[in-house]
């Protein structure tokens, strides 16, 4: 369009006198902001090569500018991270507790079901017998956990199990509950196959390590053939003397914990109240015990019997939450976030600063791993009169 104007304005000068020419450019150059208004303000008109050109100028980043500009974008990124890694953080921990809840939930419908809580396990071969404790004449090495199964979905796995036969196998030189007679074989019955099933339910999406089975393996004493076992970050709250004696929860009246070999709690007897009592906790995949390496869903050997917050191992309490490192147990251990160094199964998680709990009342509770060792004891016994309040 501009054009248009401007080529009859030329043809027209032509027939101007040159001193003509020369006042009418000195005009213009007065005027110039005039003529940018009329040709555009980014554009002018050269009357020395009857062109229209543009006032703008293109260049190139210079490489000072490109290494500004890039050391701005890692700058951020750098202050960005931290967010993006804290809320990614949220997202699984909440997740966590979620599904930690759908297991106490699972416990609460058991109870109304049977009128009492589920045992943590039954008929252990590997406890001892002696001091007074009696272990059962059969064992099974039986995971309540596994009876949530069905209340969790998992129907197809339940039926898949004989609930009459043993889920695992104690090699020889365990079987210290002496006498004891196992009741089938886990592969041959298919419960070692069924409980070598990973199960979304009982892992916690925080848990660090990729490693989700157990190298236990079935059948042998030398530990050769057969499926191994898929791991569990979630479990009943037990107490740790039940790795050395035989039906030790059966002895201990008040001062015990809602689950325990062969338990069969009642809610009425959970006498501290079921918002003041722990029901499961939450433990990492992978544990420091000589060759203990984390719990199995779906059955019991040796040290996988439970969690215990309060870290009773034997004569020596070791009370606490996330214990990286016990140096009465080893002072050679390099600790390892992630894996607790107990003889028992000990309270943890990759959660910075604790880990989750639920209640016998299905509430879900994060407690510091700054928490004493006093207040998670009385947490964890049901009835001992000692009633606390959740931090």
């Amino acid at each position: 369009m501009r054009m248009k104007v401007i080529t009859p304005l030329l043809d027209g000068l032509q027939s101007v006198p040159f001193s003509a020419l020369e006042d009418l450019s000195e005009i213009l150059k007065r005027h110039q902001n005039r003529a940018g208004a009329i040709l555009g303000s980014r554009r002018f008109f050269s009357l020395s090569s009857g062109k229209v050109h543009d006032r703008r100028r293109r260049r190139a980043f210079t490489l000072i500018e490109l290494l500004v500009v890039i050391a701005i974008i890692g700058t951020l990124v750098g202050l960005l991270l931290p967010a993006v890694q804290t809320a990614r953080e949220s997202s699984r921990r909440s997740a966590c507790g979620s599904k930690l809840k759908q297991l106490g939930l699972a416990v609460a419908v058991y109870e109304s079901t049977y009128g009492r809580f589920p045992p943590a396990g039954r008929g252990y071969s590997w406890c001892y017998n002696t001091d007074g404790y009696t272990g059962d004449p059969k064992s099974y090495n039986s995971n309540g956990l596994v009876e949530l199964l069905p209340y969790l979905e998992q129907n197809a796995i339940y039926d898949a199990m004989n609930h009459d036969e043993a889920a695992a196998v104690t090699r020889t030189n365990f079987t210290r509950n002496a006498g004891t007679e196992q009741v089938g074989n886990p592969v041959t019955n298919g419960n070692a196959q069924a409980v070598s099933n990973e199960l979304p339910d009982f892992i916690c999406p925080t848990n660090g390590t990729p490693k989700k089975k157990l190298d236990y393996l079935y059948a042998t004493d030398t530990g050769a053939g057969g499926p191994r076992g898929a791991k569990t970050n979630y479990d009943f709250i037990v107490n740790a003397q039940t790795y050395q004696k035989c039906n030790w929860w059966e002895t201990r009246g008040s001062a015990r914990r809602i689950f325990g070999e062969n338990s069969d709690t009642r809610a009425a007897q959970v006498t501290d109240g079921l918002s003041k009592t722990l029901l499961l906790g939450e433990t990492t995949t992978e544990e420091r015990s000589g060759g203990f390496q984390g719990l199995a869903w779906g059955y019991r050997l040796s040290s996988m019997f439970g969690i215990d917050p309060a870290g009773v191992n034997g004569v020596t309490a070791y009370p606490g939450i996330n214990l990286w490192h016990l140096p009465a147990l080893s002072n050679s251990y390099v600790p390892q976030v992630g894996t607790p160094q107990a003889w028992y199964s000990a309270a943890a998680s990759w959660h910075p600063g604790g880990c989750h709990f639920v209640t016998a009342d299905g509430a879900v509770h994060f407690l510091s791993e700054t928490t004493n060792g006093t207040t998670i004891e009385r947490l964890a016994s049901m009835a001992d009169g000692e009633v606390v309040v959740l931090p």
